[in-house]
């Protein structure tokens, strides 16, 4: 008789889906509860319970549990708390790249105190010597080449950086070569530039170091330099 009661009661549960609506699952969860309670006062009265409907029983907690965690409320406030994350995220990457796009379409500005990238006339100056006259192109990630205007001398390759508002240092490394085109030894400049917003010229003063084919300084002279940037000019 217990039995088929609870067996009864288990087909008209079959009818109620998960389709319903709210209030057709708080009845449903409500009625479970009712039928497991109504066992759990016969097992405590001394009412002895087949292994059967205990089984049943325990089917039935363990969906009441379920649906009391897993309520639609909830899972909406969490689906809604990942798309807010989701879109957060989404909104600060595009913010990123967006910045990213505004700095690298913004570096043939003459007057940016903060930049070197682009090229530039150089003229350098040495006392007792004609002016030095050389183009260097500075690029994006730190480098820079420099092709000067005297003989038995090779292009300078090299790396720069930013050492504070306007301030930038670099060291560039040359080939020296004889009147036949051997390689006799190395040069190194290393010099400071101060960028004025203003005008757009950069100078400062360098430091050249000449080297033999083994790499021992044979002599050393300074001087100062000024760079113009190239601007663009349209026809």
């Amino acid at each position: 008789m217990v039995e088929s009661q609870v067996l009864g009661a288990t087909r008209s549960e079959n009818h109620v889906t998960t389709n319903q609506n709210s209030h057709g699952r708080h009845t449903q969860f409500h009625h479970r509860r009712g039928l497991v309670e109504h066992f759990r006062d016969r097992t405590a009265s001394g009412t002895q319970v087949e292994a059967p409907i205990k089984e049943k029983m325990n089917t039935q907690q363990t969906i009441i549990k379920s649906e009391h965690h897993l309520q639609p409320a909830t899972i909406h406030t969490a689906r809604a708390k990942r798309r807010s994350a989701l879109a957060g995220l989404t909104v600060l990457a595009l913010a990123g790249l967006i910045a990213w796009w505004a700095r690298a379409g913004d570096t043939d500005k003459p007057l940016d105190g903060q930049r070197l990238q682009g090229s530039w006339n150089v003229t350098a100056h040495v006392e007792g010597e004609p002016l030095i006259h050389a183009l260097i192109t500075f690029n994006n990630d730190g480098g820079f080449v420099e092709t000067a205007a005297a003989p038995g001398i090779s292009a300078g390759h090299g790396n720069w950086t930013r050492t504070g508002h306007n301030q930038f240092a670099l060291t560039a490394l040359y080939l020296r070569l004889d009147a036949t085109g051997h390689f006799v030894g190395t040069s190194k400049v290393r010099s400071t530039f101060t960028l004025s917003e203003s005008s757009g010229v950069a100078s400062g003063p360098f430091q050249t170091d000449v080297f033999d084919a083994d790499g021992n300084m044979i002599s050393s002279f300074g001087g100062s330099a000024e760079a113009a940037r190239i601007s663009v000019e349209s026809l």
